[in-house]
């Protein structure tokens, strides 16, 4: 192989080991509102996955729902749909307690939220709370 392939090669594996190395993070907000992010879980708290609100079924010609799941699949998604209610309260809680919020993505860079995004995210979030948990949020 000639030198120029040699590295394109080495730098490929390098950030496929890399990728292959990245592990999840954790982030919490302590008692003053700030948010940490680390690579171990606290001590003692347990494990929230954020994820985005699900899909509303699909509809067909008739307009109504089409139900291609099974009845025990109901349970099942009703157990879903309740971790998620449960998910994003406490999502929108660490927001409305947070002073600031600072995200990191996966590959290491912040986004620091102004005041005016805070504002806007826990507004967002209190619709996803009111949509999958079915009632209003109260301020």
């Amino acid at each position: 192989m000639t030198l120029p392939i040699r590295i394109a090669f080495a730098v490929w594996m390098s950030l496929a080991a890399v990728v292959a190395e990245a592990g999840q993070v954790y982030k919490w907000v302590d008692r003053d509102g700030r948010v940490h992010f680390s690579d171990t879980p606290r001590p003692g708290w347990t494990r929230v996955d954020l994820q985005s609100a699900p899909a509303a079924p699909a509809q067909d010609a008739g307009g109504e729902a089409n139900p291609r799941t099974e009845p025990s699949a109901g349970s099942a998604r009703d157990r879903l749909r309740a971790e998620e209610c449960r998910n994003r309260r406490e999502q929108l809680q660490a927001y409305r307690n947070a002073a600031t919020i600072i995200e990191r993505d996966a590959l290491g860079n912040e986004k620091r939220y102004s005041e005016t995004e805070r504002l806007q995210l826990i507004e967002q979030t209190q619709k996803q709370v009111a949509e999958l948990c079915g009632e209003p949020v109260l301020q």
